[in-house]
C-alpha cells in the first residue's frame, strides 16, 4: 500500500479496525501477512500480499504454471486465461506507446503559439491541459500521414476550438517530422 497520499490516514484507520494483521504488516514494511479470516479458493493458503491482497502461494507458483521451457527455443509464456492475457497485452502496449510518444514530445523542447504551449508531452493553455499526449499524437500522426482527408479530419475540430491551437499542433507535427528526418 502506498502511504502518504491524501486521505491515507482514513484507510489506515479502517485497516487497523478491519484487518489488524494487514495493518501491522503495512506499518512494519512487510510484503505479506497471514489472514486468519481468509482461505484461497485455489490452494487453501492464507498468506496474502499487503498491497493487492493476492494469495502469496498462488503468486509464487504462477511463473511455473505459465512459463514453460522449450528445448532449443527458450522459455515461452502460456496464458492460463486467454481473455485476461489479451487484456493485459493491450494495456501494456498502450502504456508503452504512450511512454514512447511522451519521450518523443519531450525531445522537442519548448513550442509555444499564442496562449498554447507544449510542455510535458501535452498542449497547455494557461496551465490547463488542452490536449493530452494520446490525442495530440493522433493529430500529429494524421498530419504526417500524407492523407489530406485524414489531416483535415484531425485539424477541423482544433480549428473550431482555436486557430492558435491548430497552429500549435501543426508546429508540433513539423518538429516531430524533423526529429524523424534527423534520426535517419
Amino acid at each position: 500500500m502506498r502511504l502518504g497520499y491524501p486521505g491515507y490516514q482514513g484507510r489506515l484507520d479502517s485497516m487497523r479496525r478491519l484487518k489488524p494483521a494487514r495493518y501491522e504488516a503495512v506499518m512494519s514494511g512487510a510484503r505479506t501477512f497471514t489472514d486468519a479470516d481468509w482461505r484461497c479458493s485455489e490452494c487453501g493458503g492464507n498468506d496474502r500480499y499487503t498491497r493487492n491482497l493476492a494469495c502469496r502461494g498462488c503468486a509464487v507458483q504462477r511463473p511455473e504454471r505459465v512459463f514453460k521451457p522449450v528445448p532449443g527455443v527458450g522459455t515461452i509464456y502460456i496464458p492460463t486465461d486467454e481473455a485476461a492475457s489479451e487484456n493485459w497485452q493491450q494495456r501494456h502496449l498502450r502504456a508503452q506507446r504512450l511512454q514512447d510518444q511522451a519521450h518523443t514530445l519531450s525531445r522537442l523542447g519548448s513550442i509555444a503559439v499564442g496562449l498554447y504551449a507544449l510542455a510535458g508531452g501535452r498542449v497547455l493553455r494557461t496551465g490547463s491541459v488542452v490536449l493530452d499526449t494520446e490525442p495530440l499524437m493522433l493529430a500529429v500522426d494524421s498530419l504526417l500521414s500524407g492523407d489530406p482527408a485524414q489531416a483535415r479530419a484531425a485539424m477541423t475540430p482544433l480549428l473550431q476550438q482555436d486557430r492558435d491551437l491548430a497552429v500549435c499542433v501543426r508546429t508540433v507535427a513539423q518538429a516531430v517530422s524533423n526529429l524523424k528526418l534527423n534520426k535517419h
